[in-house]
């Protein structure tokens, strides 16, 4: 059956933009209230979209990944965070570490020393308010993927940590990934969530002189690129130099399609997996762009609806 080609007025299409944004005019449906610096430098988070978090091994990229499902959780919104790395009782581990504020280590070494900690975080989960759900190597193709989420109450945000470890069927690894980017983006705009596919960034990145990642290190796909409406870039220079600020880190906004690019500072907590907002400063790039416009505007006069 051939697709049927729908074709809208401009009026169609200005009430229809319009109405989506008076919906999210008091703010943005999701937003990360643990990171309000990053939350308002892109608007937040939003349905039928497909976000990208790259970084290096030992990036923080996981923590970041699974602290967005665990705010979002809290605030009610149904996430599904698939893990193809590593295993459910791992991430649950992290997120107590998080929760608690208790060094990883700590529990795994002395975990009885923390029974009141783990038995409220427990009984707060028995409650049924965080609606998060953790799977190991479930969605590894998506058939499966697909599967789950026909199967399961519909989520709000859906999580893949992370792309390059999908299951090779009967293509070559390659078209498998490009696929499965392209189909997971799909299912994002059918299905109406939020989207969210961790990527690893290429090991050769790490042999060079600059460290912080580029949107072109993406491993293994251009795909991962031109499909995304969000790129975030992970970068800890402590991992390289052992020498500078433990809590100093960074996550670059290397691509938004909805609004600005740049870099957001934030602290890193790696002993609880957790990240904290360093508030706000002032955003050069912005600073530089609203100048140039008032500069243009200045030159070249109003627009139409200034008339």
């Amino acid at each position: 059956m051939e697709k049927v080609v729908e074709l809208r007025s401009l009026v169609e299409i200005h009430d229809s933009l319009l109405s989506r944004l008076r919906k999210t005019e008091g703010g943005p449906e999701m937003v990360l209230k643990t990171l309000p610096t990053l939350s308002k430098k892109i608007l937040g988070l939003s349905r039928g979209r497909m976000y990208i978090i790259g970084g290096r091994t030992s990036q923080g990229k996981t923590t970041l990944a699974l602290q967005m499902a665990m705010d979002l959780a809290k605030q009610g919104k149904r996430v599904y965070f698939l893990s193809f790395e590593m295993d459910d009782e791992e991430l649950m581990l992290r997120m107590l570490a998080n929760m608690c504020e208790i060094d990883a280590n700590d529990i795994r070494m002395n975990v009885s020393l923390y029974d009141s900690s783990t038995s409220k975080i427990r009984n707060y989960f028995e409650t049924g308010d965080f609606p998060l759900l953790l799977t190991y190597n479930i969605g590894i193709t998506i058939d499966e993927l697909n599967a789950l989420i026909m199967d399961l109450p519909a989520p709000d945000v859906v999580i893949v940590d992370y792309i390059q470890a999908i299951r090779k069927i009967d293509l070559d690894k390659m078209t498998t990934m490009n696929n499965y980017i392209m189909d997971f983006r799909r299912l994002c705009i059918e299905n109406n969530f939020c989207g969210i596919l961790v990527s690893q960034i290429n090991r050769s990145a790490m042999d060079a002189s600059e460290k912080k990642p580029a949107i072109w290190q993406l491993k293994g796909s251009g795909t991962l690129e031109e499909h995304a409406d969000m790129v975030l870039l992970t970068h800890w220079d402590y991992f390289y130099t052992n020498q500078n600020d433990k809590k100093k880190f960074t996550v670059c906004i290397a691509k938004n399609r909805q609004g600005g690019t740049g870099i957001v500072d934030i602290e890193y907590y790696p002993e609880f997996y957790k990240f904290k907002d360093s508030g706000e400063k002032i955003d050069v790039e912005e600073a530089e762009k609203f100048e140039a416009v008032r500069m243009a505007k200045s030159i070249f006069g109003g627009n139409i609806c200034d008339e």
